[in-house]
């Protein structure tokens, strides 16, 4: 059973699930989750951002769980993680002056000072705060995946993209917990890192310049959107989307994806057939194809929809959300996108 606070949807499963690095991974899961229930807009540029923001964030506090635990637990001295752990939390050395700008809290700090300049921080701030319980339940009811995924503007093909990527990682990385730091980071981090590349690969399929890869009004040379970001000066939207799909997530996370398939085969070639080869009660058949609720115990949100007066109230947001595969469909993409990156990035003195 999960720890009180912690949804099982997002508490994994296995006989060392009572561990307490398994606990705060869970609960980051959980975070992680409610923090890209965005208030969906419709805008493929605001509606990343919001979404990419707290995914981050995300990498960074499972970093912090893999280095704490590291002192007790089995494995947790692999130095390539380590190093890993130090390329999100700090940067790769190999950026040189622009070291910072690639760690994930860097590329947070960017991706904040572009929804400033889209006028939406405060749109982002504020985020579904305004709903009330009973509004929250109903759109758990409709959103076909049997928990609360967000609101505003449900209904686009984009949305709904994001919302099963979303329900796809975050099921994912609920893991049936082995006890050992390398395999349980490993099997957290890959699927985590592959769903930034489809957050990427949706972008890319909705935004103004679309079906093309390449910013269609004014393109700037990379590394001068990095210097002219580097200095604080303003650049527009599109380079700076632009920039941080292909130049930041695109360049480093494939090769990531890749060095961390590869040394989880080394470490576990059990574990690491089990993610390839994973089907529809991967990792853990308990908890698939069943409801949950993120923000209130599900007899809670089902005293609330008894106790509505109006039983035709309607939905906040659209209508009926149609559930997904929990696989993103863009996955396959990895393999196209990574043989482009940089690996000498993770390679040597970076991992």
């Amino acid at each position: 059973m999960a720890a009180s606070g912690l949804d099982p949807m997002f508490a994994g499963c296995g006989s060392h699930i009572s561990l307490n690095e398994s606990y705060q991974y869970g609960l980051i899961n959980q975070w992680m989750h409610n923090g890209m229930a965005i208030n969906f807009t419709g805008n493929p540029e605001y509606d990343f951002l919001a979404a990419m923001i707290p995914h981050h964030e995300g990498a960074s506090r499972m970093c912090d769980v893999y280095l704490n635990s590291a002192q007790h637990l089995g494995g947790g001295g692999n130095r390539g993680i380590q190093s890993l752990c130090y390329n999100i939390t700090y940067g790769a050395k190999s950026w040189g002056q622009w070291q910072s700008d690639f760690s994930q809290p860097g590329e947070i700090k960017q991706m904040k000072d572009a929804l400033q300049d889209l006028g939406m921080l405060h749109h982002y701030e504020q985020g579904c705060k305004s709903l009330t319980d009973l509004e929250k339940c109903q759109l758990a009811q409709a959103s076909g995946h049997g928990m609360y995924m967000g609101c505003g503007n449900l209904h686009s093909s984009m949305a709904k993209e994001y919302l099963t990527l979303n329900m796809g990682m975050h099921t994912l990385m609920a893991l049936d917990w082995t006890g050992n730091a390398d395999i349980d980071f490993l099997l957290g981090m890959i699927p985590h890192h592959e769903a930034a590349i489809s957050m990427c690969d949706i972008y890319y399929e909705y935004w103004t310049c679309a079906p093309a890869r390449e910013v269609c009004r004014n393109p700037l040379p990379f590394e001068k959107i990095q210097t002219m970001i580097s200095s604080g000066q303003t650049v527009d939207i599109l380079n700076q989307l632009h920039h941080m799909c292909t130049a930041h997530i695109l360049e480093t996370q494939p090769a990531e994806v890749t060095w961390m398939k590869k040394e989880l085969a080394r470490i576990s070639p059990e574990a690491f057939a089990a993610y390839e080869n994973r089907g529809m009660g991967y990792p853990c058949s308990s908890t698939s194809g069943h409801d949950h609720s993120v923000t209130m115990p599900a007899d809670s949100c089902a005293s609330l929809m008894n106790n509505s007066s109006n039983d035709s109230m309607p939905m906040p947001g659209e209508a009926s959300i149609q559930a997904e595969p929990l696989l993103w469909k863009s996955e396959r993409r990895i393999q196209l996108w990574w043989t482009r990156a940089s690996i000498s990035r993770i390679s040597g003195s970076d991992c």
